[in-house]
């Protein structure tokens, strides 16, 4: 079980378009939830505390709700030191499916609305006033109400801040709505980079995209982790019959950053014979629409929207496929690659992506974020055998094993806050160039 606490805070101060307004005051009431996890967390002596800050509460937010999710597991699972989290969700109706995700770990949690800044800057304040001897604060994006509550937080002798930008750092993220980061970065969120303790970098690419902002910080690089369920642990990857089409699948939220529009025309100029291709997932912002609009103008034939897709549907759609694609303008990760490589999938990405590998040990292709490069990567894929791409799913399923296993990933951040606090030597992930 776990709590999803939601206390009275008094009002607090918001940027919306770039200056503060006065806060509501934002009231919820204790809920206790029930729900299972993959990974068991075990009471251990702590002697720290990691409190994770995060607006992605929510299936909708993408990637950092499968990610941070894991991540807190993960790292509660070791003896180092305990886990709480602090967010903010969407929308009631959404919480009451996706509280299960976070199943087991004492969470703070309260609707997306106004005042939820001074909410989340209260709960965090709360732990590292009453914790163990030290706190590790790790907050989970940038921007938004996370990042803001930070600002606001009064900072302990005993605590220590943490920021995974989860690729908000990247050129494509800080041009999109590039208005309204620029006055965060002016306002709050260059200096908050600045003070940080350490910086979490989801791979070497963003890294390097860190270092080129200027930011001198300690910087740990350390994946995120996958988790294939053990129902669907085993692809059933027998050659597809001549009665039966090859299935290329697209799985993301649909997203301009996403590249879906790049993929319809790209699979309108080789419309491969034989083949599917099969687009799920959510839309927030009306982008679905725009692609429906274009599968339309294209007159593009075995094209359809599957809507979004989670538990057993998801993995059902990636059981079922040939090939997947997710064209990228930009990642700091990409978790819908591990897991279409986990579930032994060749995968067709972009070099927006840190997924060189899939050149490297040829489990997929990796292409320039262009129509051109893109239908050409597509033409040889569908072209290919089913042994040959059967043979590239292996490989990339044998890559993820080896690489993006959570218990090994909770265990690196854990030696990270150890460091952090005084209580362990750098670890090997955290880089000072």
């Amino acid at each position: 079980m776990f709590l999803v606490a939601g206390e009275g805070v008094g009002a607090s101060r918001l940027l919306a378009d770039g200056v503060f307004r006065m806060a509501r005051e934002l009231k919820s009431q204790s809920v206790a939830l029930e729900g299972g996890f993959s990974h068991p967390v075990t009471v251990q002596p702590r002697t720290w505390q990691a409190v994770y800050v995060t607006t992605g509460l929510s299936r909708h937010d993408g990637g950092p709700f499968l990610s941070v999710s894991g991540l807190a597991r993960a790292v509660a699972a070791q003896r180092h030191g305990g886990v709480a989290v602090v967010g903010v969700y969407r929308s009631d109706v959404d919480w009451a499916i996706d509280r299960l995700q976070w199943a087991g770990i004492p969470i703070s949690a309260a609707r997306r609305r106004l005042g939820a800044v001074g909410y989340l800057s209260t709960m965090v304040d709360r732990h590292q006033a009453s914790g163990p001897s030290a706190t590790v604060i790790h907050s989970q994006g940038l921007w938004r109400s996370a990042s803001l509550a930070i600002e606001q937080l009064p900072r302990r002798s005993r605590s220590r801040l943490v920021i995974s930008p989860r690729g908000m750092l990247e050129p494509w993220a800080l041009h999109h709505h590039a208005t309204r980061k620029r006055i965060a970065m002016a306002l709050w969120q260059r200096r908050q980079l600045v003070d940080a303790d350490m910086l979490h970098a989801t791979a070497a690419e963003e890294h390097a995209t860190i270092r080129r902002l200027g930011l001198k910080n300690p910087v740990c690089v350390i994946p995120n982790g996958i988790e294939i369920p053990a129902a669907w642990a085993e692809r059933d990857t027998t050659a597809a019959s001549p009665e039966r089409p090859r299935r290329c699948v697209f799985l993301s939220r649909l997203h301009a950053k996403k590249g879906v529009t790049m993929l319809l025309d790209a699979w309108g100029r080789i419309r491969p014979q034989g083949w599917t291709l099969d687009i799920a997932g959510g839309s927030s912002d009306g982008h679905d629409r725009e692609i429906t609009g274009r599968i339309n103008a294209l007159k593009l034939s075995g094209v359809q929207l599957a809507g979004e897709l989670t538990g057993d549907e998801k993995w059902r759609f990636l059981a079922n496929a040939d090939l997947f694609v997710l064209p990228s303008h930009s990642e700091n990760f990409g978790i819908a690659i591990a897991e279409a490589m986990g579930m032994g999938l060749p995968v067709i990405t972009t070099t927006a992506t840190p997924w060189n590998i899939l050149q490297q040990e040829r489990s997929g292709w990796w292409v320039e974020p262009a129509s051109d490069a893109l239908a050409g990567a597509l033409r040889e894929a569908t072209s290919a055998s089913p042994a040959e791409l059967q043979a590239r799913g292996r490989r990339a399923r044998e890559h993820v094993s080896r690489h993006y296993r959570w218990d090994s990933i909770g265990e690196r951040m854990a030696a990270c806050y150890d460091w952090l606090v005084g209580q362990g030597p750098m670890p090997a992930d955290v880089h000072l160039d």
